[in-house]
């Protein structure tokens, strides 16, 4: 047999076969034929088809897959390999040769050209703070302790005419004779003393107060407006007395399910 080797445009020249349909060489450039009659060889021709993968925003590599056309093939068959990449807070949706998806990952598809197939990704929400929860078609971050260390946290407003009904704590210094907006604050505690202050009943953390007195012009009686700071535990004075709570800069006060003494935001896509 010759030792000529034929040549093909983007093919690559595998051997001689008996069939035209033959993929596998029968016989080699140059090997000897015995047969006692004649026979018409084929050229066996093979081309190379290549799915390469690209990350498109995501990190790691993987590897092409292959597959062949024989002779007169227009296509051939790749299964197409599981997703190797990764994306922090994002999720893989599958292959696509442009923005959207068109092929699904561990899939059978045909090829007849050389081809490149991006992971096509959606943004997760999550939250650096708290619990992602659902609220109707938006997603939030729902956290108890949004509330930091040293915010005015729990509030608590008490008529002085009821005396000494504030645990522990009476009106003094609240007079009738405050007027109209006039008020006058006093701080019982400043917020350095707080950590080094005992522990009050049912609370694990030292605790403080900053209080106001004003006048309650409607209701003809004066007022006394308490803050507490907890350092340690940001909303167990609020939880254990049933006072209200402020959260800080860029919360929200939560009323969904389970809302009690929790904060909300907005979560972050992407």
């Amino acid at each position: 047999i010759t030792t000529t080797v034929p040549t093909k445009d983007g093919y690559t020249f595998m051997g001689w076969g008996t069939s035209a349909t033959d993929t596998s060489v029968d016989y080699a450039s140059g090997a000897s034929y015995t047969a006692n009659s004649g026979t018409t060889l084929y050229a066996i021709w093979r081309k190379t088809i290549t799915v390469s993968y690209a990350a498109n925003g995501g990190t790691g590599s993987m590897e092409a897959s292959t597959c062949y056309m024989y002779n007169a093939d227009t296509s051939c068959s790749i299964t197409l390999k599981a997703n190797g990449f990764s994306r922090a807070n994002y999720t893989f949706k599958g292959y696509g040769t442009g923005s959207s998806v068109t092929h699904n990952a561990s899939t059978a598809y045909t090829f007849s050209s050389n081809t490149t197939l991006n992971a096509i990704w959606q943004a997760n929400w999550y939250c650096s703070t708290g619990t992602l929860t659902q609220s109707g078609s938006s997603y939030i971050c729902v956290a108890q302790n949004a509330v930091q260390s040293g915010d005015r946290h729990c509030v608590s407003t008490y008529s002085c005419s009821s005396g000494s009904n504030w645990i522990n704590r009476d009106c003094t210094g609240c007079s009738s004779s405050l007027s109209g907006s006039d008020t006058t604050q006093y701080l019982q505690y400043s917020e350095s003393e707080c950590n080094s202050y005992g522990s009050r009943s049912n609370m694990t953390a030292p605790w403080c107060e900053e209080f106001q007195y004003w006048w309650d012009s409607s209701a003809g009686v004066c007022k006394k407006t308490a803050w507490w700071y907890e350092p340690i535990c940001d909303y167990e004075c609020c939880s254990s007395y049933g006072y209200d709570y402020s959260c800080p800069s860029g919360w929200n006060h939560y009323s969904g399910s389970g809302s009690s003494m929790k904060c909300y935001r907005a979560a972050t896509q992407g």
